[in-house]
């Protein structure tokens, strides 16, 4: 069992991969823990303008974002679907 209480949205990890897309950089489970890496005060406005970020880069076609630093497609993956492996 997941425990949602610490997941992005309550659901979400926060999965960020170069700019192809193809190579996986890191992850994280909430805008704290970006924060965090960023070496940033964990403040409501620091994380409202995360949350706008994370907005903008999805709604992007190629979903990039360039907070971390550098240019990365950033993806949300849902951790409480159910996932079926064949």
């Amino acid at each position: 069992m997941i425990d949602n209480r610490n997941l992005y949205k309550k659901k979400f990890t926060i999965n960020f991969y170069d700019k192809t897309g193809e190579k996986f950089i890191c992850s994280f489970n909430n805008v704290k823990e970006i924060l965090k890496f960023q070496n940033k005060q964990i403040t409501r406005k620091n994380i409202q303008v995360l949350n706008v970020e994370i907005y903008r880069s999805q709604k992007r076609k190629d979903n990039m974002c360039y907070f971390l630093g550098f240019p990365a497609q950033l993806y949300l993956c849902n951790m409480l679907e159910d996932i079926e492996y064949n």
